[in-house]
């Protein structure tokens, strides 16, 4: 796959470029077509186009000056934000755009728990979330009480968020290729 610009490791940048896993995690989401989406670390927008002819209600959410100029080309109609994403103002985001919000991403994996916990913080105005993340990390966040893998991050995101496991995505996928598996999980 060709990309506009070279990935940053800082950013933890790893593009999806399967159009069939993108349809997956859009599937995932069950918001309804009026609803408002939100779309973390959407990259060069592999998922973003996705989303955008699905919600006519969509935010984009980017940190890299270079990611959101090809997402401002590509979809000049969309509401695009350059911003850290931990430093998003939830409730004000979801008052601005007149209701819950719905979370899909394929987010850098290191921000993977801030966004998490962020995310809960804000559950009063976050629907829904459908996140990409590490392999293990999915399989701690789905572990059943008792089993080696259920920990505290089980416990608080099953506690407020009911997390279902989406299915597994392979390293294959992503450009530039991560040495990990990915998963994608939906929290309620």
């Amino acid at each position: 796959m060709s990309l506009p610009f070279r990935p940053k490791q800082s950013l933890g940048q790893n593009f999806l470029h399967d159009p069939n896993i993108v349809r997956k995690i859009a599937d995932l989401l069950a918001a309804p077509p009026d609803a408002h989406v939100v779309e973390v670390g959407a990259g060069t927008g592999a998922l973003t186009a996705e989303l955008a002819a699905r919600y006519d209600r969509l935010t984009a959410i980017e940190i890299d000056a270079r990611a959101v100029e090809v997402l401002r080309r590509a979809l000049p109609d969309l509401d695009v934000r350059q911003e850290d994403v931990l430093e998003t103002p939830w409730a004000t985001l979801a008052e601005a755009k007149g209701g819950p919000l719905h979370v899909a991403s394929n987010m850098p994996y290191y921000l993977t728990s801030p966004l998490l916990f962020a995310l809960l913080d804000a559950r009063a105005v976050v629907a829904e979330a459908v996140l990409m993340m590490q392999k293990e990390v999915a399989e701690r966040i789905v572990a059943a009480p008792r089993t080696k893998a259920y920990g505290i991050l089980s416990v608080v995101l099953q506690l407020y968020a009911a997390p279902q496991w989406g299915f597994t995505v392979s390293r294959n996928v992503f450009t530039p290729r991560p040495d990990v598996t990915s998963a994608v999980v939906r929290f309620d």
